[in-house]
Parts: C-alpha cells; structure tokens; sequence
C-alpha cells in the first residue's frame, strides 16, 4: 500500500492513498493488541477542579446550544474576556 501512495501522482489520489493506508496500518494495529489480549489501562487522567465565587459571571460548566440544549463544558474553555465580577 505504501507504494500506492508513493505511485499516486495527482493532488487527490496521494491523501486517499494515505488514508487508506493509515487505516490499514490501524487495523493491523487493533488485530496484535486483541490478539495478544494485552490489557490497556489508563494511568493517568487530567482532572482539574475549582471553586467559583457566585458572583463571577461569564463562567460557564453548562453551554448553550442554538437548539435550546445543554452540554457540559468538558473541555473547560473559560475565555477571559467574558469574566466579570458582579
């Protein structure tokens, strides 16, 4: 497959090539690890935690979506620009 990728000579063939290639290379990756039942575990987990003031504004653990739902911020993206204090 590499030689595909090699051989594809136009601007929209190369990234198909490489794609397809860099799925195969996943799966022949996937197939060892459940093969060898190798166990994966997590060792570590980035967790943050903090204590807002109720008076702080622009801080947000809920947003909004255009559809009148709710999702967690999971990525905790606060820009400053829209803190405040009241």
């Amino acid at each position: 497959m590499l030689s595909q990728v090699i051989a594809a000579a136009s601007g929209a063939e190369r990234p198909a090539a490489g794609a397809r290639l860099r799925l195969q290379l996943l799966r022949e990756a996937e197939a060892i690890l459940v093969q060898r039942a190798f166990p994966v575990i997590p060792l570590y987990f980035y967790v943050t935690s903090g204590l807002i003031s109720p008076r702080v504004e622009g801080f947000y653990a809920w947003l909004e979506e255009p559809g009148g739902g709710r999702r967690p911020n999971l990525q905790g993206l606060h820009p400053l620009r829209g803190l405040r204090i009241r």
